[in-house]
């Protein structure tokens, strides 16, 4: 079994919540195992309507288990309508209700969603994570008639096919609208919106991002376009912890539309985002009074409450973190603390081969003011719900251990960043082991044992949330991950783990990602880490 210094080290972290902002894919818990773009039907029975409407023709009758391709989905005045297709089909059957579908990630939709990342790091007991909260945003394209809704759906179906993106008809847009007819403008600049929000339920940021500013180039008369194209870059430069250009959309979105609720809470997060609480405070509170939203509302509730802990707290800055401290209790040990995060920033960001586009906020609380603020469980050590939170009580100076809780902290903020929060649990808690400096050292031979006995958890279980586990679970779980990490880098060296952590981004599971990074499967990749542990340690 790991020493009890390890298993502090393992248990005190153990982690779920971890996620990132996703402003424009929609994510079914229930749906995992579907191919991106694709649904299967939950209800007994539903009907796919030639309309957006109920009252429309039935076109087909479907039954609970069959299969479906969404192409997107869109807010309507009678519901979330998700445009769908046959699985062995590319054109477009109907509309069904979203609600009877299991979705895994929708070509694209215009009903975002925002979850607020946490990672909890606990003490030697166990307990429950805090889960991450999600909220609706609605981005929704007016369609005020029949003849509209029509050519809107016909445009949809040529921009974005079975193929992708179709780029011959992008330009055939782009030529029509060179003449500068406002017709013709609106028509492109919708086509390239569409395009957009395909590239983002892809992952495909860049093309995402060309494709809303070639949008906002062409909706310059038409302050509707302008506004969901604007929206849309803002959910991009979001997504990727871009706070200050998603401010910059966003401001403008403010000339078009003054009371946009939307623009409010997505600035509040972005506000948040910075460090700038006071700010999101208001941006929450001016978007409750426009449209009253209950997790915006638990939110501001949060953010309150840091504002009011936080009043009077000295300030740090270097140019990659703010840091809070309370003045006349800690200065020492603030100074410190702002020097040892500098190093590790920078052996983090050699290491991974990234950088964070902001600043990162840490936050140094009385153990009082950490549970008060954070609600966390007693055993816990720190969070990371995007700003660092550490409970220092009685410590004036550096330890030890306050060194490994905050490296390990900042290694899940720049896994969490790197990876738009799609990294299992399993590398995230792996990694940040192992930029720590932990190694597996005396507990390979009982997790060979374990691996032979066939007692090692598959890693697609070490997926999502351990805080189930009991603590002989969580013992193996984090020293599997160290061991399987390790084994990464001994087989790969460190371009192996930057391969996997971007390709996390790109395809539609972290299985998947491992086959295209490493070029195995998860049962191989157990057998190579068993393989090195093996070799490195047993011989």
């Amino acid at each position: 079994m790991l020493s009890q210094a390890n298993l502090r080290a393992c248990v005190r972290r153990l982690a779920a919540g971890i996620a990132i902002a996703c402003l424009v894919c929609v994510f079914s818990p229930g749906a995992a195992a579907i191919p991106p773009g694709k649904a299967v039907v939950k209800s007994a029975t539903i009907a796919v309507y030639s309309e957006m409407d109920p009252s429309s023709d039935v076109v087909r009758t479907l039954k609970r288990g069959d299969s479906l391709f969404v192409n997107l989905e869109i807010a309507g005045a009678t519901g979330d309508w998700c445009s769908v297709s046959l699985a062995a089909q590319t054109a477009p059957l109907g509309y069904a209700a979203c609600g009877d579908l299991e979705v895994s990630m929708p070509h694209f939709t215009v009903s975002p969603s925002l979850p607020e990342p946490t990672v909890v790091s606990g003490g030697s007991g166990g307990g429950a994570t805090p889960s991450a909260s999600e909220r609706k945003i609605q981005i929704a394209i007016s369609m005020p008639s029949a003849r509209a809704k029509d050519a809107y759906k016909k445009l949809a179906s040529e921009v974005v096919t079975g193929n992708g993106v179709n780029t011959i008809k992008l330009d055939q847009l782009d030529a029509a609208a060179q003449n500068g007819s406002p017709a013709a403008m609106d028509l492109a600049a919708l086509g390239h919106i569409l395009a957009g929000q395909y590239h983002y339920s892809q992952n495909d940021n860049g093309r995402a991002k060309d494709q809303f500013h070639a949008a906002i180039a062409l909706s310059t008369k038409n302050p509707k376009l302008l506004e969901l194209g604007l929206l849309d870059l803002a959910a991009v430069h979001l997504r990727l912890s871009e706070y200050s250009d998603a401010l910059r959309s966003l401001d403008r979105v403010r000339q078009i539309d003054p009371r946009s609720a939307v623009a409010a809470t997505l600035s509040g997060w972005a506000d948040y985002g910075l460090d700038r609480v006071g700010r999101a405070i208001r941006e929450w509170q001016l978007s409750q009074q426009i449209s009253p939203n209950p997790t915006v509302a638990a939110l501001l509730a949060k953010a309150q409450r840091d504002q009011k802990v936080e009043r009077g707290f000295q300030e740090g800055e270097t140019s990659h973190f703010i840091l809070h401290y309370e003045g006349g209790a800690m200065p020492e040990l603030a100074q410190a603390v702002m020097g040892a995060l500098d190093k590790d920033f920078e052996t983090i960001e050699d290491t991974l081969g990234y950088t964070p586009p902001e600043p990162i906020a840490v936050i140094l609380y009385t153990n009082r003011q950490f549970f008060d603020v954070t609600r966390a469980p007693s055993w816990a050590d720190g969070i990371n719900d995007g700003r660092i939170r550490v409970p220092v009580q009685g410590e004036s100076r550096m330890t030890p251990e306050l060194a490994l809780v905050l490296k390990h902290e900042l290694t899940h903020s720049f896994i969490t960043q790197m990876t738009q929060g799609r990294a299992p649990t399993w590398l995230q808690e792996g990694l940040a082991q192992w930029m720590e400096g932990l190694r597996t050292g005396g507990n390979a031979q009982m997790l060979v044992r374990l691996y032979d006995a066939k007692q090692i958890p598959p890693l697609a279980d070490l997926e999502g949330s351990w805080t189930g586990f009991n603590v002989q679970q969580a013992t193996v779980a984090y020293g599997w991950a160290l061991a399987t990490v390790e084994a990464i880098v001994a087989s790969d060296q460190i371009w192996g783990l930057r391969r996997l952590l971007h390709d996390l981004t790109q395809d539609s599971s972290a299985a998947a990602a491992v086959r295209d990074s490493l070029q195995m499967t998860y049962p191989a990749l157990n057998q190579l880490t068993a393989q090195y542990l093996k070799k490195a340690y047993l011989q």
